[in-house]
């Protein structure tokens, strides 16, 4: 790839990484303080419950667009929800 390429399309851009630790911390705490199940927040983001179990226990890759889901789903934004902002 290209310096080029990266520029033409930003597809190519690196995504920076998140902790998802900290995230799925971060899912689980919003979570209870609603007083929701997994079940509950699933059916709010339109994921599976699945989803939301291994967004928590960090047991694969979720990708940004899912957490974009799931920050909807409770109301915060995405950023906040990635730790990239205060």
């Amino acid at each position: 790839m290209t310096l080029y390429t990266t520029l033409r399309n930003p597809a190519y851009m690196p995504i920076p990484t998140v902790d998802a630790e900290a995230v799925a911390a971060t899912i689980r705490s919003e979570r209870a303080k609603r007083g929701w199940s997994q079940q509950q927040l699933a059916v709010k983001a339109d994921v599976s419950r699945r989803t939301i179990v291994a967004a928590e226990n960090c047991e694969y890759g979720i990708n940004d667009w899912t957490y974009g889901l799931i920050a909807k789903a409770l109301d915060v934004s995405l950023p906040w929800l990635l730790g990239r902002e205060e």
